[in-house]
Formats: structure tokens, sequence, C-alpha cells
């Protein structure tokens, strides 16, 4: 009986977290409505903002991940500020582990170097 509750509350807190979220692409998500920008990572632009296909389909594919891993566990949220584009600057750690790491790892994305770098070369 307590093994089916516990399970119970998981699956509740999963669901609940999962209504919360919302995302926009690898490494921007919304929040309860508030837009957060995962730090020290880059990953590719998805849709329209692509600069070619290559991009374009890596982008898709690490809009998939970064969903994956948002909606897989608890999502701890570090706000550091804010850009200039007025998103919250945050660093992300799903289940305690790093999300910009565990991307970057993945091959889904790169370490953010103050500006965004080519994904077509």
């Amino acid at each position: 009986m307590r093994a089916e509750i516990l399970a119970l509350a998981l699956l509740f807190t999963t669901a609940a977290q999962a209504a919360e979220i919302t995302i926009v692409d690898g490494d921007t998500f919304d929040y309860d409505g508030e837009r957060i920008r995962v730090i020290s990572l880059d990953t590719p632009e998805a849709g329209g903002r692509a600069d070619c296909l290559a991009e374009r389909m890596l982008g898709k594919l690490a809009t998939q991940r970064a969903a994956a891993l948002l909606y897989s566990g608890k999502v701890e949220i570090d706000r550091r500020g804010r850009d200039q584009y007025g998103r919250t600057l945050a660093a992300v750690t799903i289940d305690g582990q790093d999300m910009a790491q565990t991307l970057i790892r993945e091959g889904y994305g790169r370490p953010w170097r103050g500006r965004s770098e080519d994904w077509c070369k």
C-alpha cells in the first residue's frame, strides 16, 4: 500500500510539473509563465531562426531532449539575473544533474561562450 501511495504521489508531482513547463528550444523554456534561459549552454536554433537545415534538425533534437529532461524529474532553478531580452538566466538541475552539462555531454549543445556560434560549418 505504501508503495502505491508513493507511486501516485510521484505521478501527481510529475504531471503537475509538466503542466507548468513549456519548451521553447534546447536552452530556453517557460516555467509558470517565466521565460528561463539556461546559462552555460548554447543549443542550435530550431525552426525559422536556423541558418541551415543541419542546424534546424539538430535544434529540433536538442529541443526534444531538453523536454525529455525537464519532464523527467525534479527541476531546480537557480536564478542568476536577466539577459537583454528579459529572460531569467538560470542554472538548471534535474534530479541534481546539471541540465547544461547533460545536453553538452550528449552532443545536443556546447558551452556558451558569450555569443552564438555557427552550427552550419
